[in-house]
């Protein structure tokens, strides 16, 4: 069952490369008690696969790795032969595929076998500005391990795509939209709303869309829950739906419903992406761009957000303030949804939402960046 191969070497568009490697175990209890792990793959050299291994136990052994939170730790050796860089390692552990749950099975799966699976890489990928990523990959990994018997081939090679699957995703996808059709899968993020990819749109292709469109997304950051639409919206032509286009500069272009504009901030985030995955550095330093934008443009909706929020519970004893947080909505291009959001979380200021959700389903937003009919 144990496989010791070559590390993987990925080139990027330009001249440099990177170095990858990945190793995934077994974690089960040996005849003291004490954690131990039992290879199932690696791509590293025998030695090096020994010292990861020496790492992992210490970990284990102190009670410092946690079930299902992921860690990107440097490591004392390099991966690749004559290169002096530490490897950087992201390591979890994660329970094996569950049977189907029922209240009398339940403890006893609590207590089957688990997996460790570690991804490493040169540093200068800086593993942990893609944790979330990384931490869904090695799930669907997870996932599929039996909890009794060998680790299915396939899962092993699926393994061994982790850094395109994780990493490479977002310059995908910014050469698929363009400006353009990155900023319209901004809005659809930002307004919470999913989107629809055309049968002929291949299924990578898919799969890296609806990754950066859900890592982006606002729920996820405020309230954790989804916003909920009028059932039937998407079949009036109120959804998005992303082509193959042939002919056009991107292989991908938006077929934008009848009424929607995309306003002047939210272009600017699309021509930011489009800039930081553009060439002339390579793949994996665009990727680190792209990622460190859509961060920006993460941060920007807390801020939105957390400004409303202030606004609301001023509002409650000042009429300028109720003022202000209309002007601030309208011009946020995003008020539907954080009024939504802000009514998730509750408190005192129910009744200044209401007032300003009256006035907005009155007078209309002139000032969103995108709109639904």
């Amino acid at each position: 069952m144990n496989s010791v191969g070559e590390n993987n070497i990925v080139e990027t568009a330009e001249t440099d490369a990177i170095s990858i490697s990945q190793a995934l175990y077994f974690c089960c209890s040996d005849a003291n008690g004490e954690k131990d792990l039992q290879l199932i793959s690696s791509a590293l050299t025998s030695d090096r696969e020994t010292q990861l291994r020496q790492f992992l136990l210490r970990r284990l052994r102190k009670g410092a790795v946690y079930k299902g939170t992921g860690s990107c730790s440097g490591l004392d050796f390099s991966i690749g032969e004559g290169c002096s860089t530490p490897a950087v390692c992201f390591y979890i552990l994660l329970p094996c595929s569950p049977k189907k749950r029922d209240i009398v099975q339940e403890s006893e799966e609590n207590n089957g076998r688990d997996t460790i699976i570690c991804l490493l890489s040169d540093s200068e990928t800086t593993l942990d500005t893609f944790q979330v990523e990384l931490t869904q990959f090695c799930e669907s990994i997870a996932h599929r391990i039996p909890k009794e018997g060998s680790c299915p081939t396939s899962v092993e090679e699926e393994l061994k795509e982790w850094y395109g699957a994780c990493i490479l995703y977002t310059v995908r996808v910014v050469r698929a939209l363009g400006p353009e059709g990155l900023a319209y899968l901004l809005l659809m993020a930002r307004q919470d709303r999913p989107l629809e990819m055309s049968p002929e749109v291949d299924a990578q292709l898919c799969a890296d869309v609806q990754r950066l469109a859900t890592g982006c997304g606002v729920a996820r950051l405020l309230a954790n829950k989804r916003l909920s639409y009028p059932e039937g919206e998407y079949s009036q032509g109120k959804g998005l739906v992303f082509e193959r286009t042939p002919l056009g500069p991107y292989p991908l272009s938006p077929k934008v419903p009848s009424g929607w504009r995309i306003g002047s901030r939210i272009a600017e985030w699309g021509k930011r992406l489009a800039a930081a995955g553009s060439s002339g550095v390579s793949e994996h330093s665009r990727a680190r761009r792209v990622k460190k934008v859509l961060e920006a443009f993460r941060l920007e909706t807390i801020k939105d957000m957390n400004a409303l929020k202030r606004l609301l519970k001023q509002s409650e004893t000042d009429h300028y303030c109720l003022y202000r947080a209309c002007i601030f909505l309208r011009q946020s291009g995003n008020s539907h949804v954080l009024l939504e959001h802000a009514k998730m979380e509750g408190g005192s200021s129910m009744d200044v939402i209401r007032v300003l959700e009256d006035y907005f389903s009155t007078h209309g937003n002139q000032a969103t960046e995108g709109t639904y009919g």
